[in-house]
């Protein structure tokens, strides 16, 4: 008879505090953004920057309510004409990532990084063949 109320009082005491937990689960604010299906565009900008040393790039990105991006970048030397395109989103740590794709829709690259408080993007790049990363910093530019 004792098991049998000792294991009657552990049941209720794990069912109470699961109830307990559920409840302030419910109640408490979530941490990560909230994404709508019909996302309005917030923002567009042109930044300018390196990746590594000395890769000149111009970027365009639109950012939207949900926290998502959308845009294009292309390497200066090889022209406008040769864009790499890019969607991503920000996590709710403020970390943006942004994943490259070629015309053709194959993952090229990743870039993760900040927005810091003048505009500037300061991340890395990551390569995908070859497993290799490059620091990317970006300034706003005026076009």
């Amino acid at each position: 008879m004792k098991k049998f109320f000792a294991s009657f009082i552990a049941v209720c005491a794990l069912f109470t505090l699961g109830t307990s937990q559920q409840a302030m689960a419910n109640n408490e604010p979530s941490n990560e953004p909230t994404k709508s299906e019909n996302p309005r565009l917030l923002e567009s900008s042109y930044y300018t920057g390196t990746i590594g040393d000395n890769l000149k790039i111009t970027m365009y990105l639109n950012f939207y309510s949900n926290g998502e991006y959308s845009g294009w970048y292309y390497y200066n030397k090889y022209g406008s004409n040769n864009k790499l395109y890019l969607v991503g989103s920000t996590d709710y740590d403020g970390i943006v990532k942004l994943h490259e794709f070629t015309n053709d829709g194959q993952l090229t690259a990743s870039f993760e990084g900040t927005f810091n408080g003048r505009g500037e993007f300061i991340g890395i790049m990551y390569v995908v063949k070859g497993n290799k990363r490059y620091s990317c910093k970006l300034y706003p530019a005026r076009y």
